[in-house]
């Protein structure tokens, strides 16, 4: 069956008509939900270029030591990835350029899609292919049919060159003897063309017997030293020309016998201090410099520019120095200019406040993101833990932003958008959240421990009562229970450690009187309470620990990691698990146990257990291979585990799995991306909220929360924004399946249907041209053949 949307169009009017469709990327992938997405990319962006009104971006991994690297490009209203670049440990790709419609590539790669291309590739649009370059390629300038190419390299094409040289289109041509004798700390890292001259900026010391420290240019017969040089203990990272004067940036304090910091203009016959220059700490860097509009935008590493804060941007106008707001959160590190706009690439989250990762467009007043409308609901961190009211989701972790909005580690979703908690948030990581006495109340592993909302009123809940960190939370019916590594006395002069219960108004110890014991645990240490969950008058707590108590234990016996208080006195659960328990829920009669152990009193039990109320049993064979379970919860007759895992009792199930009483299941391909985990799960409906560290649900790009809902087909085209131009023309959006034949069809009797676009790119803004000449028209989109 294959899924369609219907739109009937008379005036301003819609309806929609939805069926199911199959051939989807895994069995169950269609159940995520697309939703949680973030603007921007995932690698660390060093090159860009522009053509056609396409953004084209590509750099390295920021977490450095991977083997290959993105090429992403924006087409204005999505990303796609056309090819990905690979090669030795840290690869990156340094540069692109266009020459006509053919892009070029520049970096340490040695093969593009697996086409063989060493340092430097093309791409027609169609397929890459190698020029005959070999080496490391830094930096890219065109002028007309020529491509000049900078870097460390001895030979291109069978031509003797020495870090620079030219393509012509069909040869290579060396520029002279090239600069410096290659070698790992010479390399032109920068070129620019102006008037038949061609300007280079790097690391070099001289061009054959003639000097050149670190700046030079070409005439078309020699080499000359620019104005002196610059700083010969420096380097030169970027020129632009504005007008007849190029600005130089890099990191130096010297160009010729003018003192500088980092960024100097020539004008031909002298140089110019600009105002002072860049400041950092402990340096400041020039990585990148474009023109707007008469203004030089500069970025880099550097927290000052002319006496003013300016954080990794600012701006030149002639004569003084401004930025915009918080400049960038990291460093920059390439700016190209359109001429309406620039955009900029780096190692990034954020611009002034905007949420945008490592690429954003800089339009001379404000910046913007690059991203998906209604597809940028992620949260910028790590997500520790969930809860919800019934309607809304409380995100906490250690985030700044959740979707577009920036939030202090704690958030609201009301399934639509995110707002921070109290305004702001917090300025401390969020471990736990709980929803008590019409309070929102998080625990944290970093002082104040425990903090709350009454409405928008912030206050910290215990006067400082508890101290040590306060991971897990559950609400029971007399109070709220506390897990942690915390200690305190209660107000009836009673210690308390590791557990607690708040009854709205006090917190009081759960232990008696000189009975109960908590000691620290054979080796790997890490003393304290991680989990908590009540069922009824019992409140069972878990985590890293060794507990006896003289009351109700056997002499000698001792619960490990996990126990049980009964309202009035600890009781065994068997002697425990093997190791930590991260994880627990009552589910019906039952309690279920996730962590690291592999033992439950005995009973092999591979990070989840089930607890009877008398005896231990394991959970369908539990996690295969490596892996552990930490977070675990509900949904109908089901339970659902999340991790670190990718097996689950022999199932391949990636980070997620459910559990329906007799076999363990997948969702779809699961949890994926770098490093991935989960660290929460919590179930609203039909709904189940993911949240942790990935970029992955079901093969569509999210950032650290995810949704599945196994009663929708999220995978299906649809036509969203139905509107009519002044001309009667019908415009819509199709919201479509990338990779996929996604069809959008118009009909006047809803019998005989015409296609009007065939679109595999997913995301496109079609418009109708023949809807004039209809009195009323309807569409639909569907996957083709």
């Amino acid at each position: 069956m294959k899924h369609h949307v219907l739109i009937g169009w008379a005036g301003l009017s819609a309806f929609f008509v939805a069926t199911t469709f199959s051939s989807i990327a895994a069995p169950g992938d269609e159940h995520w939900d697309p939703q949680f997405g973030v603007p921007g990319v995932t690698n660390n962006i060093f090159a860009i270029a522009v053509n056609g009104g396409s953004v084209y971006a590509a750099g390295s991994y920021s977490a450095g030591g991977t083997t290959n690297a993105a090429l992403y490009l924006w087409d204005g209203l999505q990303w796609s990835v056309p090819a990905v670049f690979g090669g030795p440990a840290f690869l990156q790709v340094s540069d692109l350029a266009f020459v006509g419609n053919t892009l070029y590539a520049a970096g340490t790669f040695t093969n593009v899609n697996g086409v063989a291309a060493n340092g430097l590739a093309k791409w027609d649009g169609t397929s890459w292919s190698t020029i005959g370059f070999s080496g490391a390629a830094y930096a890219l300038a065109v002028d007309g049919n020529n491509l000049y190419v900078g870097g460390s390299y001895t030979n291109a094409g069978g031509v003797t060159t020495t870090n620079i040289g030219y393509w012509d289109g069909s040869a290579w041509h060396a520029l002279g003897n090239g600069l410096s004798p290659v070698g790992p700390n010479n390399v032109v890292q920068a070129i620019a063309v102006r008037s038949g001259l061609v300007y280079a900026g790097g690391i070099f010391t001289n061009s054959g017997s003639v000097s050149a420290t670190n700046l030079a240019v070409w005439d078309g017969s020699a080499w000359t030293q620019v104005g002196g040089g610059v700083s010969s203990t420096g380097s030169v990272r970027a020129l632009a020309f504005n007008g007849n004067d190029l600005y130089v940036g890099g990191y130096f304090q010297q160009a010729g016998s003018t003192a500088v910091s980092s960024i100097a203009k020539w004008d031909g016959a002298n140089w110019s201090n600009l105002g002072g220059g860049l400041t950092g700490n402990p340096s400041a860097v020039v990585s990148g410099i474009s023109v707007l509009n008469g203004t030089i935008c500069v970025v880099g590493g550097f927290s000052g520019a002319g006496g003013i804060a300016a954080t990794n941007f600012a701006i030149w106008n002639g004569s003084s120095w401004s930025t915009t707001g918080n400049g960038l959160s990291q460093v920059g590190l390439r700016a190209v200019s359109t001429g309406t706009n620039v955009y900029v690439g780096g190692d990034f989250g954020a611009a002034d406040g905007v949420l945008a990762n490592f690429i954003a467009s800089w339009d001379g007043a404000q910046w913007s993101a690059l991203g998906t409308p209604g597809r940028l609901n992620g949260v910028q961190g790590f997500v520790f833990t969930l809860n919800s009211d019934g309607q809304n989701i409380y995100a906490g972790g250690d985030f700044s932003y959740a979707g577009p909005h920036q939030a202090g580690s704690i958030a609201l979703f009301d399934g639509t958008n995110w707002s921070a908690v109290g305004g702001n948030g917090v300025n401390f990581g969020v471990n736990s959240i709980a929803l008590f006495n019409n309070n929102i109340i998080v625990g944290s592993l970093l002082s104040p421990y425990i903090f709350a909302w009454h409405g928008a009123n912030p206050y910290i809940l215990t006067n400082n009562e508890i101290a040590g960190p306060l991971p897990a939370m559950a609400v029971g019916s007399n109070g709220l229970y506390l897990a942690g590594s915390f200690w305190f006395t209660d107000p009836s002069n009673q210690p308390a450690f590791y557990c607690a219960r708040y009854d709205g108004t006090n917190f009081w110890s759960a232990n008696p009187p000189d009975n109960f014991t908590i000691n620290n645990p054979p080796p790997p240490t890490g003393i304290g309470m991680t989990a908590v969950a009540v069922k009824g008058s019992d409140v069972f707590f878990g985590g890293n620990f060794v507990a006896h108590d003289l009351d109700t234990f056997p002499a000698n016996v001792y619960a490990t990691n996990i126990v049980r208080w009964d309202g009035k006195r600890w009781q065994l659960m068997g002697t425990g698990v093997s190791s930590n328990v991260d994880a627990m829920v009552v589910f019906g009669t039952n309690l279920y146990v996730g962590g690291l152990f592999t033992n439950a009193s005995g009973v092999a039990a591979s990070k989840i257990a089930l607890w009877d109320g008398s005896h231990w049993s394991a959970v369908g064979g539990g996690v295969v291979g490596s892996g552990s379970v930490f977070a675990l919860t509900t949904m109908g007759n089901n339970l659902y585990a999340g991790g670190s895992f990718t097996n689950m009792g022999g199932v391949p199930a990636a980070r997620v799995a459910k559990w329906d009483g007799t076999n363990w299941y997948a969702l779809g391909s699961g949890i994926g991306g770098r490093s991935a985990g989960v660290q929460t799960l919590i179930a609203i409906g039909s709904d189940l909220y993911v949240g942790g560290n990935f970029k992955l649900s079901g093969g569509k790009n999210v950032s650290s929360i995810a949704r599945w809902n196994e009663l929708i087909n999220f995978d299906t085209p649809q036509l969203l924004n139905p509107a009519r131009s002044g001309n009667g023309q019908f415009h819509v959006r199709l919201d479509g399946i990338t990779g996929r034949t996604n069809v959008v069809q118009a009909s006047t009797d809803l019998v005989t249907w015409t296609p009007v676009l065939t679109n595999s790119t997913g995301i496109y803004d079609f418009t109708d041209p023949n809807s004039p000449g209809y009195p009323f028209r309807f569409y639909r989109a569907l996957l083709g053949p």
